[in-house]
């Protein structure tokens, strides 16, 4: 742990929790103005359609995504940013609770 803080560098502890069967989520300072709603919701759109445009572009031809299309269309980097983008605007709603 205390190599990957030196290192300033997610990937690390990315690798790890994949490796554990996990996910990592590096987590966003909050902001606790209404404005950055709009704007992490965009960026959950503009992510989850990325995500799923490729995984669609996969299935079209044999309805089947193979390991080479995975690679190819970079789908597992293209969901991650989806499920980071979903993280985020969940601190948000944290925020709103006050549990943040």
């Amino acid at each position: 742990m205390d190599l990957t803080m030196d290192a300033d560098n997610p990937e690390v502890v990315r690798t790890l929790c994949r490796l554990a069967g996990g996910v990592f989520v590096p987590l966003q300072a909050v902001r606790t103005n209404d404005a950055c709603w709009p704007q992490q919701l965009g960026a959950l759109v503009r992510s989850g359609a990325e995500a799923a445009e490729s995984i669609c572009k996969a299935l079209s031809d044999d309805g089947r995504v193979s390991l080479e299309e995975i690679q190819d269309l970079d789908i597992r980097a293209k969901l991650s940013a989806a499920i980071e983008a979903l993280a985020v605007l969940d601190r948000h709603a944290q925020a709103v609770e006050g549990r943040e």
